[in-house]
């Protein structure tokens, strides 16, 4: 048996349908017996490890100028700073999803991981496991300038958006969304024990924050069995 909750919708629909979800939803989710099956793989020239809290990094061998667009919220900017991991999203090969979702344009993808510090009260919905961003990375050259980097939140709805335009940005959410489950098989191995056994206190479940949180999105929650999805 295998139940979840989750408010992917960038997921689950094309780009055009997925522009009003995003801009008032905040994306959480149920892990549970699904992200046991979710495996990743990578080569090892796949992790990077750019300075993003840098004025200054190298990127693709250059010197470039960092620039954190409005859509990099506070609540993801701070992950952003200290990760642990940052992987070329496109050269992730992950087993476990039936379909990809992705967004072809300018710019590189990347999956950003970095582990729950469970300092803040808001870092307690967070998987304990860790939290994943969905950055995608765009150089811009700059006559007589250093290039400039800048850095979008993929989920962000100007990123979604663009997608139905003639200049899209480059996303890949699928990517995202198998690294947050390759390390949430714990998690989702306890949440469906307590699914199982509801009287048993050893196994704590809940609702888990997939995407750092923003107070101007509000969260729906949809669950996804094998009966007609539905809205909680």
């Amino acid at each position: 048996m295998t139940r979840r909750l989750i408010s992917l919708s960038v997921c689950m629909n094309p780009p055009a349908a997925v522009t009003l979800r995003l801009s008032c939803v905040l994306i959480c989710a149920f892990v549970s017996g699904c992200a046991q099956t979710v495996k990743i793989s990578y080569p090892s020239e796949s992790e990077i490890h750019p300075e993003f809290d840098r004025r200054y990094t190298t990127w693709e061998g250059e010197r470039v100028e960092v620039n954190w667009t409005p859509s990099l919220r506070a609540e993801s900017s701070k992950y952003l700073a200290e990760y642990d991991r940052v992987l070329l999203a496109n050269s992730i090969h992950e087993k476990g999803f039936r379909h990809e979702y992705k967004i072809a344009g300018k710019g590189t993808p990347l999956v950003v991981y970095t582990k729950n510090p469970e300092h803040a009260p808001e870092e307690r919905h967070y998987p304990t496991s860790g939290i994943t961003l969905g950055i995608t990375a765009l150089k811009e050259s700059r006559p007589g300038q250093v290039p400039l980097l800048k850095l979008y939140d993929s989920f962000d709805p100007v990123v979604v958006r663009s997608a139905a335009g003639p200049d899209p940005i480059a996303a890949n959410y699928t990517a995202t969304l198998a690294v947050l489950y390759s390390h949430t098989r714990k998690v989702a191995g306890s949440a469906f024990a307590s699914f199982m056994r509801p009287d048993n206190p050893r196994f704590a479940t809940g609702i888990y924050l997939i995407h750092p949180y923003d107070p101007n999105k509000i969260p729906i929650l949809t669950q996804l069995d094998k009966a007609r999805p539905q809205r909680r």
